[in-house]
């Protein structure tokens, strides 16, 4: 079976960029949510004055997301590409090519952390999937060859395994 063009170590890369971006900006958000918290203008005046609180449960959000981030940042800098043999099960690390049922090839990483992400890598557009996910969990063991059932809001996705990386 043909290798993919995707380099993971590239890929990889580009997690990390996206997590470094996403960080900032969520860093930049949880200072701007606890500034507001204990601004001396949102004191409460009366008991139905919640703007204070309510951006104190904002900041605490904030700052949960910033640690997310931070331990997703963590994970992706001490992760080393894992490039697969031929007859190998899908498990993290895998870049998974798989085919629809409609002939469309997609590509997915099982990443360790960071679930969600979309990547454009020389014009492939790849998605980062966490094994929490019900797609990773449907994937994991699987062969090339495989195929996979999804169910999603009732209506079923069918996926074949194309390829390992």
């Amino acid at each position: 079976m043909k290798k993919s063009t995707l380099d993971k170590s590239l890929l990889i890369k580009h997690i990390l960029v996206q997590l470094e971006a996403s960080h900032q900006l969520a860093v930049s958000a949880a200072l701007q949510a606890y500034n507001t918290a204990t601004d001396d203008e949102n004191i409460a005046e009366n008991k139905y004055d919640t703007l204070g609180l309510e951006a104190s449960y904002l900041a605490q959000g904030q700052a949960r997301r910033v640690a997310e981030l931070e331990n997703d940042l963590d994970i992706y800098s001490k992760l080393s590409p894992r490039y697969f043999s031929a007859g190998s099960p899908v498990s993290i690390g895998s870049l998974v090519t798989v085919v629809t049922n409609k002939g469309d090839k997609k590509y997915y990483f099982l990443g360790p952390a960071a679930g969600g992400l979309t990547l454009n890598i020389d014009g492939q557009e790849v998605s980062v999937i966490s094994p929490s996910t019900p797609l990773a969990q449907s994937l994991i063991g699987k062969e090339i060859g495989d195929e996979v059932t999804l169910k999603l809001n009732k209506q079923s996705l069918i996926f074949e395994v194309h390829q390992i990386n």
